[in-house]
């Protein structure tokens, strides 16, 4: 008897179509209460890359919720804030992308990963994720104010590609 999986099968939010052909394809997330980790983001954008590759349009993430909690999961990397300064975190920024190096990730992210990558043999995934800088709105909040982010996912032609992290 085969084992039942739990949860809905991988799906986006929302695409954009132009007759049949995709030009867009959006992931969200809204965070409240509800925990939500820094490797179910990666999640989404590795998602967003591979759909890019796969159908060649463009891939938006976009999230929001109250400021605090968007701080909790994405606070020390410059999707959060652009402006951050120093060598510790898992993102760097160059000219107008912001590059998010897989193998930087911590244990506990990278086993999430590769957990999910497991489900997809063959699959292979980018070492580093590009993302256009993000947008930010509002520029200026505090803790229990709202904030949404939105950050363009590319994918460079010759990046080296991984099986796991």
């Amino acid at each position: 008897m085969p084992i039942r999986q739990r949860g809905r099968p991988p799906q986006l939010d929302f695409v954009v179509l132009d007759g049949g052909n995709w030009e867009a394809a959006v992931e969200t997330k809204w965070i409240t209460n509800t925990p939500l980790t820094l490797g179910q983001i990666i999640w989404d954008l590795i998602r967003l890359e591979l759909l890019i590759k796969h159908q060649v349009c463009d891939a938006y993430f976009i999230i929001g919720g109250f400021n605090k909690k968007i701080k909790e999961v994405l606070g020390e990397t410059h999707l959060f804030d652009i402006d951050l300064k120093g060598q510790q975190y898992i993102t760097h920024v160059k000219g107008q992308n912001v590059k998010l190096d897989l193998k930087k990730l911590n244990t506990a992210t990278k086993d999430y990963i590769n957990t999910k990558l497991s489900k997809y043999p063959g699959i292979t995934i980018p070492k580093i994720l590009y993302l256009k800088k993000p947008q930010m709105a509002p520029k200026d909040s505090i803790n229990l104010t709202f904030k949404i982010i939105a950050c363009q996912v590319l994918s460079p032609k010759s990046i080296q590609r991984l099986n796991k992290i």
